[in-house]
């Protein structure tokens, strides 16, 4: 059986504003342009492997107030992974912004 990707990002990537969205966002939300499964500190999510789905999440999560996440799933896309994981005490990523 072939292993997954998973990209591992700090929350510290994400502003307040949109941190508070993710934790006020259900796993069932349809609204929300992919599914998010929240754990003590942070979040995990199945990053879209289509194009139009990644398309279509980028813009939706721009419309809903979140640039920075929308930048992180179009990100943890170009470097394949299949899922991304935020963690409080994950390390900074070099390539992203870092909002604490």
């Amino acid at each position: 059986m072939p292993a997954t990707t998973m990209l591992e990002l700090s929350t510290g990537h994400l502003p307040e504003t949109e941190r508070d969205l993710l934790n006020q966002t259900t796993e069932t939300d349809p609204d929300f342009p992919v599914r998010l499964i929240h754990h003590e500190y942070g979040w995990l999510l199945p990053v879209p492997s289509d194009r139009d789905d990644l398309d279509r999440a980028y813009r939706h999560l721009l419309r809903a107030g979140a640039p920075a996440f929308a930048l992180t799933v179009v990100y943890a896309a170009g470097a394949g992974a299949r899922f991304l994981y935020f963690d409080l005490d994950a390390d900074p990523d070099p390539n992203l912004p870092w909002y604490s």
